[in-house]
């Protein structure tokens, strides 16, 4: 899985960002709105505005496979569109470490999300095929004519 990692710059955690970029795909995004981000998934965003959340409801990825890292100082009252994609709420003068961590434990979280969501993929499918074959035994069973049943199994 690539991991895009995106920021508003300028921001307060640019230089812990710059070093997680070794371990990240690095994705700055100017914080003036001129250009809304073509977003490129998975991802975890990293804002420290209130601001740039506002902005962001206008142009969020339609899938899920993203979460958003907020770096805030006080109170934030998310929207129930961002609060669902929202992994964490961390202080505006986050220690690496902390950050680091919380960035990792982002995309696990979306890996795990992806894995989820294959693995119910998956059981539809099962699911749909023992409905099939269930049906096709129920014909079976209750079909008589020989001609009928070969067509039937063909």
């Amino acid at each position: 899985m690539r991991s895009n990692l995106y920021y508003f710059a300028p921001c307060s955690a640019e230089e812990s960002l710059r070093r997680l970029g070794e371990s990240y795909h690095l994705i700055s995004l100017p914080r003036d709105g001129t250009r809304l981000p073509t977003w490129e998934l998975p991802a975890v965003l990293v804002v420290d505005a209130q601001d740039d959340l506002h902005r962001l409801e206008k142009s969020l990825p339609k899938s899920g496979v993203w979460r958003i890292v907020c770096l805030l100082d006080g109170v934030w009252q998310p929207s129930a569109k961002l609060k669902s994609i929202s992994f964490a709420l961390l202080p505006r003068e986050v220690p690496f470490v902390t950050l680091a961590t919380t960035v990792e434990k982002a995309f696990e979280n979306l890996r795990a999300q992806e894995d989820h969501d294959r693995t119910r993929r998956e059981l539809r499918r099962a699911v749909s095929d023992v409905e099939t074959l269930n049906k096709i035994g129920m014909a079976l069973s209750t079909e008589r004519n020989t001609d009928s049943l070969l067509d039937l199994i063909l």
